[in-house]
C-alpha cells in the first residue's frame, strides 16, 4: 500500500486549501506548498524508479529518506535548467509546475535537464497524483468495512445543510462579523426568455417590430410582479412632490402593520426561486459590478440546503450544495470525477466528524456525485484567475462524466462573452438576471434611517434614483447614515467617496487612541488615499481578476511597484501604518494588508480606489504634453501600462470612478485626470474606442455638465480628438472626402424659408398610428444640415478600424456583418448610441434631434410616408421587409424624398439625440425640441429591413438602452453649418447633453 493513511490528511484540507498554493512564487516554494504537493503523493517521491516515502506522517519513520522536496518541471529562475520563457508568471508560480521529489532525486534532476525533460516530469506528476488518488477511492481503507448505508450518506448531507444555513443566519444578524449582511432584502430575479441567449440580441428585432409596443425585454420576470410602467404613480409622485398621495405613503411606512409580513415576503421569495432554480439545470447570471451576485449566491446556497428547496427540487433528498467565490477561495482548477471527489470530500469533511459518522468524507463526495446531489455554485466568472478551471468545467459538462451535475455560475457580461464557448458548446444553459431594487425594496433597505420621509435622505431621489436600484449603493448609503455622515450624492464615485472619507476618519480616531504619537491629521489622511490608490492602480494593471496577492515576495512586489506611483516613496513605518487603518475600519477598505496577503474587500472598492489614483496623483511623467505641428498639443498619461487599459471592459469601472469622481478631490489640479481621460481619446493599440467612457468624460472636458464643473485645457483633448478627421480629409482621403460632401441642408437653400413650422406626429384620424406618436403638435426647426444617407461601414472604419472584430458578432454568436451588412457600403449596424453619438462628435457635428429627423425625413409634406399616403410606393424608396431579402443593403440605391436624402424609411433604425418618453409630445417644446430628461432609453427612427410597412413611415418613433446593439439599428450625423461654408463642419449644441 503506497497510501495506508497518509492520504487521509487530504481528506482534512481546508475547502480549497489545495488552490491557496497558487500564486506563491516558485523559487521559494512555502512550507504550505510543499506539504500540499507532499499529500497529494503520500508524500512518496514521484520518480517511478524510486517510489520510496520521505519525511511524512508514516507509520515506519525509519524507513523515510531524507526530506522530500518541492522540485520545479519549469524553473522559474531565468538561468534555471528547463526554463520556458513562453511561460506566464502565474503558470510559472503556479503549483502545477511543482513536483514532488526526495532529495536524492531532487539533485539527479536537476543536474541532468537533458535526461529528464519538463514534459517527462510532468508525466511523473500526474501518474503519481493519478495512483494515489485512485488507491484512495480504491480497496484501501473503505475494502476492509462493510459499505455504508444511504441513511448514513444522506444524514452527512443533511448535517451539511443545517450548516450552511445557520451560516447564513449568522452572516444576517451577527454584528461583530465584519463580513455581517448589514440589511438584507431579498432581490428579484428575471431569465432570459427560453431558447434565447445572452448573444441573441439581433433576433430580438423580431420579437418587438410590427408588434406596435416597445422594443421587448428579452428578460421575463420568474414570477409575475408589477412592471416599470406600473410603478409610474409611484414614479410621478416622486420625493420631491408634495401630494397627499405621497404623504400617505410616507405615513405607511411608520406603521409596521402596513409592511408585508415577513412570512409573506418569505412565500413570494420562495416561490420566486423556486421558479428560477428550476428553470434548468444550468443557470449563468449576469450583472454588472454591486449588482449583489456574490450575496444573492450566498442566499441561494442556504436556501437550495432548507427543507422547503429539497422537497420541491430534490424529491426531498438532501443534496451537497458548494459554493466558491473568489475573494475567499479559487475555483477548483479540475471538474472531472477526480478533481471534484477531491474537492467536495474537503468540503463534506467537517459534517463527517461532527457526526462521527463511519464513513470518509470521499466516500460521500462520491455517492453525492453519482446520485445527482450535486449543486455547484461558481461566483464571480469575471474573477477566475486560470483558464485551466473553466477549460475542466467545459470539457466536463461537454463530455458528460459529470451528467447530473447541476451548476449556478455568476459574473459580469463581459466574462460571459469572453469564456462564451464554455455556454455554446456544453448547451442547455439559461440566463438570468438580478433585478435593480424596485421602490418597495428600496424602502425596505432603507426602513429606520430617517424619521418621517425618504425625502430626508434624498431631496435630489429624481438624479440617483436609478443609483438606488443598486444594492451595494443602498448599502453604503445605510452604512453612512448610520454613522451620521450621509450628505447627499449625484454620482456612485461620489458617494464611495463619503464611505473613503467616512471610514479613514473613524480609523484616524481610534488609531490616535492606540498610538498617541503617529500624526493622523488630514495631510496623513491625504497620504493614506495616495497611497490606497497606488495600490489599486498597480493591482488593476496586473489584472489580479481575484484582487488579492498572497505570499511575501508578491504582496512586497506589489507594494514596491504602488510607491513608484506614488509622489514619494512608501516607507515600511507607512505600509505598517495601512496595515493597522485596514484593521480599524473593520476591513472594508482592505480585507488584508499583511506582508503576506494584500487583498480588497470587494472589487468595487478595489475600481474606486485605482480611479483616485486616475483622477489625482502624484507620480512623476504621468502627465505629458508634446507639441504636434499636425493639431493641438498632444496631452497624454506618462503612464505606459495605464495608457494600454484604456479600452480594456475590465477596466470599466476604474475610468466611470474617476470620470465621476468629486471635483474636490482634483479641483486644485486637475492635471492628472485630464491627462488619464486623454488616453481614451486616443486611437487604442488593440480594442475597440471606449465610445461610452468617451461620452461621459465629453462634458467634463468641454464644461457642458449641468454644475458647470469643467476641467482646464479639455478643449485640448476634444480639439486633438477631432482633428483626426481634419487630417484624413486634408490628405485627400476617398472616404472621409465624400463624407464630408455628403450632408444635405433641412430645409433646401432653394426654398428660401428657414424656420418654417411642421406638424410633428400623427394625427388622430390614423389608424395605423401608436400612442406614442401623438398628440400631433406644431414644431419649428433651426436650419442645419443632415448626412444624405445613413452612415457606411466603411465611414465608420475611418474612426474605429477594430469596432467590427471586437464586436463583429453580438457576444459570438453569429457574423452579424457578414450575414446583415456584407458590403462596406451598407449602413453601420451593431452600433450603440454611445458609437453613433461619439462619432458624430469625432466628425464635427452631433446626432440629429428626433424633431429634426422627422422635419427632415418629411420633408416639407404631411403624409404617412414622405411620398404621401399609399405604401404601394414604398418600396421604391425604403427596404423593409417585403423586399430587403433579410439584410441591409447599400445605401443609395433607393430613390430620395424631396429634399435629397436616402434610407430615410426602412433599411436601418436610426439614433436620434433625445430621451424616449413616450408622452413628450404633450409637453413638447415649440421650438427645436430635444428630450433631455434621462429616462433610460434613447430614441431612434424610420424602421428598418426587419419592418413592415406600418413600421417604416415619417412618425415612426421607438426606443433602446443606450448599450444596446442590434443587426437592424443605425445612424446619421448632423451638423449645423455655415450657409456660405458647406465642407467645414462645426459643433452644434443641444440642452443639458454632455458635450451638446
Amino acid at each position: 500500500m503506497r497510501l495506508v493513511g497518509t492520504l487521509l490528511g487530504t481528506l482534512r484540507w481546508p475547502l480549497g486549501g489545495v488552490w491557496k498554493g497558487y500564486g506563491m512564487a516558485r523559487e521559494e516554494f512555502t512550507k504550505s506548498t510543499a506539504r500540499i504537493l507532499g499529500e497529494r503523493v503520500g508524500y512518496l517521491c514521484s520518480n517511478p524508479d524510486c517510489g520510496k516515502p520521505t519525511v511524512g506522517p508514516h507509520s515506519e519513520p525509519t524507513r523515510a529518506l531524507k526530506k522530500g522536496v518541492a522540485a520545479h518541471i519549469t524553473a522559474a529562475s531565468k538561468n534555471g535548467p528547463r526554463y520556458d520563457a513562453d511561460l506566464s508568471t502565474e503558470q510559472r508560480r503556479s503549483i502545477d509546475n511543482g513536483i514532488w521529489l526526495c532529495s536524492s532525486c531532487h539533485e539527479i534532476v536537476d543536474g541532468d535537464a537533458a535526461r529528464f525533460p519538463a514534459e517527462q516530469l510532468r508525466q511523473w506528476k500526474e501518474q503519481a497524483e493519478r495512483a494515489a488518488f485512485l488507491e484512495l477511492l480504491g480497496a484501501g481503507a473503505r475494502s476492509r468495512r462493510r459499505k455504508p448505508s444511504v441513511k448514513v450518506m444522506e444524514a452527512v448531507l443533511r448535517r451539511y445543510c443545517e450548516d450552511r444555513v445557520s451560516q447564513w443566519e449568522e452572516a444576517r444578524g451577527d454584528p461583530d462579523d465584519p463580513d455581517r449582511l448589514m440589511c438584507y432584502v431579498e432581490p428579484h430575479y428575471s431569465l432570459l426568455k427560453e431558447g434565447l441567449q445572452p448573444i441573441d440580441a439581433s433576433s430580438l428585432s423580431a420579437a418587438g417590430a410590427g408588434q406596435g409596443q416597445k422594443r421587448e425585454d428579452p428578460y421575463v420576470p420568474v414570477i409575475e410582479r408589477p412592471s416599470d410602467e406600473d410603478d409610474e404613480d409611484w414614479d410621478g409622485e416622486d420625493w420631491d412632490d408634495e401630494d397627499e398621495d405621497d404623504e400617505d405613503w410616507d405615513e405607511s411606512l411608520e406603521h409596521e402593520q402596513e409592511v408585508p409580513s415577513e412570512a409573506a415576503d418569505a412565500e413570494e421569495t420562495t416561490h420566486e426561486l423556486f421558479a428560477m432554480l428550476g428553470a434548468s439545470r444550468r443557470l449563468c447570471i449576469t450583472e454588472d459590478a454591486g449588482a449583489g451576485k456574490s450575496v444573492a449566491t450566498r442566499r441561494i446556497e442556504a436556501f437550495l440546503c432548507g427543507p422547503d428547496a429539497q422537497q420541491r427540487l430534490f424529491d426531498g433528498q438532501p443534496v451537497l450544495v458548494v459554493r466558491w467565490e473568489q475573494r475567499v477561495q479559487h475555483w477548483p482548477e479540475s471538474f472531472d470525477a477526480e478533481g471534484l471527489i477531491r474537492t467536495l470530500a474537503a468540503a463534506v469533511e467537517p459534517a463527517v466528524r461532527a457526526l462521527g459518522a463511519n464513513v470518509s468524507p470521499v466516500e460521500v463526495a462520491e455517492w453525492a456525485l453519482r446520485a445527482g446531489r450535486v449543486f455547484l455554485i461558481l461566483d464571480a466568472l469575471d474573477q477566475v484567475p486560470r483558464l485551466s478551471s473553466i477549460a475542466s468545467l467545459q470539457e466536463s459538462l461537454r463530455s458528460g462524466s459529470v451528467k447530473p451535475l447541476r451548476v449556478l455560475v455568476t459574473g459580469r457580461a463581459y466574462a460571459v462573452s469572453d469564456h462564451w464557448p464554455l455556454f455554446r458548446e456544453t448547451g442547455g444553459w439559461r440566463f438570468g438576471r438580478i433585478d435593480g431594487f424596485d421602490r418597495d425594496q428600496q424602502k425596505a433597505y432603507l426602513r429606520g434611517l430617517y424619521r418621517q420621509s425618504p425625502r430626508e435622505l434624498f431631496p435630489n431621489y429624481a438624479e440617483v434614483r436609478h443609483l438606488l436600484r443598486i444594492p451595494v449603493v443602498l448599502s453604503l448609503v445605510r452604512e453612512l447614515v448610520e454613522a451620521g455622515e450621509f450628505r447627499s450624492f449625484a454620482t456612485r464615485g461620489d458617494l464611495y467617496f463619503q464611505v473613503h472619507e467616512h471610514l479613514t476618519k473613524r480609523a484616524a480616531a481610534r488609531l490616535q487612541d492606540r498610538h498617541p504619537e503617529w500624526k493622523t491629521g488630514p495631510r496623513q489622511r491625504l497620504r493614506w488615499r495616495e497611497i490606497l490608490a497606488a495600490t489599486a492602480c498597480e493591482m488593476m494593471v496586473r489584472q489580479l481578476y481575484y484582487y488579492a496577492v498572497q505570499g511575501d515576495d508578491a504582496v512586497v512586489d506589489v507594494q514596491q511597484a504602488a510607491s513608484r506611483r506614488c509622489a514619494t516613496t512608501i516607507t515600511d513605518a507607512e505600509w505598517e501604518v495601512i496595515e493597522s487603518v485596514s484593521g480599524l475600519t473593520d476591513r472594508c477598505i482592505l480585507d488584508g494588508a499583511t506582508r503576506e496577503n494584500l487583498c480588497w474587500k470587494h472589487r468595487g472598492m478595489m475600481e474606486f480606489y485605482c480611479g483616485l489614483h486616475l483622477a489625482r496623483n502624484g507620480q512623476q511623467g504621468w502627465v505629458v504634453r508634446e507639441s504636434d505641428h499636425r493639431g493641438p498639443a498632444l496631452i497624454r498619461c506618462g503612464d505606459a501600462d495605464v495608457r494600454r487599459m484604456a479600452s480594456d471592459p475590465e477596466w470599466y469601472w476604474a475610468w466611470r470612478f474617476a470620470i465621476e469622481m468629486s471635483p474636490t478631490v482634483w479641483r486644485s489640479d486637475g492635471s492628472a485626470l485630464l491627462a488619464s481621460l486623454a488616453e481614451l481619446f486616443e486611437r487604442p493599440e488593440t480594442g475597440s474606442r471606449p465610445n461610452e467612457l468617451i461620452y461621459r468624460a465629453w462634458s467634463l472636458l468641454d464644461g457642458s455638465r449641468l454644475d458647470g464643473v469643467r476641467l482646464p485645457h479639455g478643449d485640448r483633448v476634444i480639439a486633438r480628438f477631432q482633428s483626426e478627421f481634419r487630417q484624413l480629409f486634408e490628405s485627400d482621403d476617398e472616404i472621409a472626402v465624400a463624407l464630408e460632401h455628403g450632408f444635405v441642408r433641412c430645409p433646401p437653400e432653394e426654398l428660401g424659408i428657414d424656420r418654417q413650422p411642421f406638424w410633428m406626429g400623427s394625427s388622430e384620424e390614423d389608424q395605423n398610428a401608436l400612442d406614442r406618436e401623438r398628440p400631433q403638435h406644431q414644431v419649428v426647426v433651426s436650419p442645419f444640415h443632415l448626412q444624405a444617407t445613413p452612415t457606411t461601414r466603411a465611414q465608420y472604419r475611418l474612426y474605429d478600424p477594430r469596432h467590427e472584430l471586437v464586436f463583429a458578432s453580438v457576444w459570438a454568436s453569429s457574423d452579424v456583418f457578414a450575414k446583415y451588412a456584407p458590403e462596406d457600403s451598407c449602413p453601420m449596424i451593431n452600433v450603440s448610441w454611445y458609437d453613433a453619438w461619439v462619432f458624430a462628435r469625432w466628425l464635427g457635428g452631433r446626432l440629429p434631434t428626433e424633431a429634426e429627423w422627422e422635419y427632415a425625413c418629411r420633408a416639407g409634406t404631411q403624409s404617412r410616408f414622405s411620398f404621401g399616403d399609399e405604401e404601394d410606393a414604398l418600396g421604391q424608396y425604403a427596404w423593409y421587409d417585403a423586399n430587403s431579402d433579410g439584410r441591409t443593403h447599400p445605401v443609395g440605391q433607393k430613390m430620395p424624398n424631396g429634399w435629397g436624402l436616402h434610407d430615410m424609411l426602412g433599411n436601418v433604425w436610426e439614433w436620434c439625440q433625445d430621451w424616449f418618453d413616450a408622452d413628450y409630445y404633450a409637453n413638447s417644446p415649440p421650438e427645436d425640441p430635444t428630450e433631455v430628461d434621462e429616462a433610460g432609453v434613447r430614441v431612434f427612427r424610420g424602421g428598418s429591413w426587419r419592418d413592415d410597412s406600418r413600421y417604416c413611415r415619417s412618425a415612426i418613433r421607438d426606443a433602446n438602452g443606450p448599450s444596446d446593439r442590434f443587426d437592424y439599428l443605425g445612424f446619421r450625423v448632423a451638423q449645423v453649418r455655415s450657409s456660405s461654408v458647406k465642407s467645414s463642419p462645426c459643433q452644434g449644441k443641444s440642452r443639458a447633453e454632455p458635450g451638446a
